[in-house]
């Protein structure tokens, strides 16, 4: 028997979020690289968090990204626990 867990923030009673945990973690990644390269890249994308460090940045952003490899950015999952603190501060929950 195989369990989905289901992700679901609430916002004043109503849900802004209800996602299966295994999609979410597909299809959210952070990309790290210098600043300016970060902002071209993540111009049309959802971004969920944005973190700065020694003229570094790294942006988590919604988008399938498995297999996904572009020169010179450094592109990752991201665990569970910080994608959940970060919806539900992006949700406004």
């Amino acid at each position: 028997m195989s369990r989905i867990l289901i992700i679901l923030i609430l916002q004043d009673g109503k849900h802004v979020l209800k996602e299966g945990a295994e999609v979410l973690l597909q299809t959210t990644c952070a990309v790290t690289v210098t600043v300016q390269e970060v902002e071209e890249f993540i111009a049309d994308k959802e971004v969920i968090k944005k973190k700065y460090l020694a003229g570094m940045m790294t942006a988590m952003y919604m988008e399938a990204w498995k297999g996904l490899q572009l020169e010179g950015l450094s592109i990752e999952g991201v665990p569970i626990q910080e994608l959940m603190i970060c919806l539900t501060e992006s949700k406004g929950a």
